[in-house]
């Protein structure tokens, strides 16, 4: 059994995660703060083997936000996604890839280079001409759904080789939002 508590935000402590299931027992944990972004986080997304936590803390006077990724191995990390506000969305089964957005980049898709440490590298994605939100990733990271806000909404599904896609709309509609990416990457739901 495990329980993930997500979208959860506090004041200086750390967003709140979720220790499951020593000899039955549920505890709740914070995690540590980030000390850049010691003012607020929230956790947008857990990854499904759940050792790894992803989502976005408020640094410094600026009411700057930052995508962050936290692990037990590496504690919080900032994932240095561009020189503006910047959030992770999703984290794939293993938590090597994180999706998210940035203000300055658009889409971004972040892979792990140094687990002991929780440095990675993040790539910009996005389509010709548009700045997408990467919202859900597959299980092994190949595969992200996004999301346009334009004059009019539209859905795409990523993958490395052969980047952006459109999904279209369904008849009757003008826009469509992806809400999740199936594990293999094959299925996007919204």
């Amino acid at each position: 059994l495990t329980i993930r508590v997500l979208r959860v935000a506090s004041a200086g402590l750390g967003a709140l995660a979720y220790v499951c299931c020593a000899r039955g027992q549920a505890t709740f944990q914070w995690l540590p703060a980030l000390a850049v972004c010691n003012e607020s986080q929230v956790a947008n997304a857990i990854s499904d083997n759940g050792t790894t936590i992803v989502g976005w803390g408020t640094c410094g006077q600026l009411t700057m936000y930052r995508a962050l990724r936290w692990t037990a191995a590496s504690g919080t990390v900032h994932l240095a996604v561009g020189s503006s506000d910047s959030e992770a969305r999703a984290a794939s089964a293993d938590g090597s890839v994180v999706v998210g957005s940035a203000s300055n980049v658009g889409g971004f898709v972040w892979n792990l280079t140094t687990p002991a440490t929780g440095a990675g590298v993040a790539i910009p994605t996005n389509p010709p001409g548009a700045s997408v939100y990467m919202v859900a990733v597959s299980g092994d990271g190949s595969a992200a759904a996004a999301l346009h806000y334009g004059a009019v909404l539209t859905a795409y599904r990523w993958t490395k080789p052969n980047g952006f896609m459109s999904l279209g709309t369904l008849p009757g509609n003008t826009s469509a939002t992806p809400g999740a990416i199936s594990v293999d990457g094959s299925a996007i739901v919204g």
